[in-house]
């Protein structure tokens, strides 16, 4: 993963109080009852939720919905689940938000299958096109674009972990600035150390090419094979890595590349991906002691 950003945004802490009430999917859930540090903890729902799910709903100071779905099987144990609507925050604001975003905690839980998240948002936000949802996580300066379902008011997304997320409707301009961020982050800090922004890369690639009416000024063919060259290099990393019985990094770097290259639908870069781990876990097998 990548060290560190090149820019930093540190979320503060929120320390909630809270009182008790009782909803019908989950043990226990709580309410707080001020505003602090962009967030409004009054609208903050606190939920324990086990492997048998629960759903969590909170409404925010501009009146929007926000409901976490949390399937059964999501988890093995049972987590105390917090939801928090922002007031303010400048995580998003340069990619045109049009609604104020959610906190989701503990921060980086992560899922054995995707959670649903619905946001219905305010009247003033109709008409707005295109939509998606912006992924941050706690200390980093760049986020991920989620694939989003719009249905009038209401859209909707799969999460696999948690963190802070804003529905935003970013401009030409403004996506290409990201994009130059991130590939601005992937060549500072080299492809092994940035494999969060190339997944970035390619969720906003897949973004535009569902929506190029609206981005007719950005290059998707520049941009494709500017991934393409990206995953070219770690699967010729990975398998240097397993070359040299380092096979741990090396499966790790293949099956990373297997998965954007899946994603970019590059069935040449998927093939030598998969190939090339193959033989990686094969080699690694063949180091394991026999035992008769």
């Amino acid at each position: 993963m990548r060290k560190k950003s090149v820019l930093t945004t540190d979320l503060m802490i929120v320390l909630v109080a809270v009182f008790t009430i009782l909803i019908s999917c989950s043990e226990e859930t709580t309410t707080g009852s001020t505003t602090d540090s962009g967030l409004d903890i009054s609208a903050t729902v606190t939920t324990t939720v086990n492997a048998a799910g629960g759903v969590i709903e909170t409404t925010g100071s501009d009146n929007a919905v926000y409901q976490l779905i949390v399937p059964p099987g999501a988890l093995h144990s049972s987590v105390q689940v917090t939801i928090t609507p922002y007031i303010k925050s400048d995580l998003a604001d340069s990619l045109g938000p049009i609604g104020r975003g959610i906190q989701l905690k503990p921060e980086g839980t992560e899922f054995d299958q995707p959670v649903r998240l619905y946001i219905t948002l305010p009247p003033s936000t109709a008409g707005t096109d295109p939509i998606c949802l912006y992924h941050i996580s706690d200390g980093d300066s760049l986020g991920t674009l989620i694939p989003t379902t719009v249905g009038g008011q209401v859209l909707s997304a799969s999460i696999d972990h948690f963190s802070s997320l804003f529905p935003i409707a970013p401009t030409e301009s403004q996506l290409i600035n990201y994009f130059n961020a991130l590939s601005l982050t992937i060549t500072t800090y080299g492809v092994e150390n940035a494999l969060q922004e190339i997944g970035a890369l390619v969720d906003g690639y897949v973004f535009v090419e569902a929506n190029t009416a609206n981005y007719p000024g950005i290059d998707l063919v520049a941009m494709r094979s500017e991934i393409q060259g990206y995953i070219m290099t770690l699967i010729a990393n990975g398998v240097n890595y397993c070359n040299n019985a380092n096979c741990i990094d090396g499966t790790h770097l293949l099956q990373r590349a297997e998965n954007l290259a899946l994603a970019m639908q590059l069935s040449t870069q998927f093939s030598d991906a998969r190939n090339a781990r193959l033989d990686c876990q094969g080699y690694t097998l063949s180091l394991q002691p026999q035992f008769s």
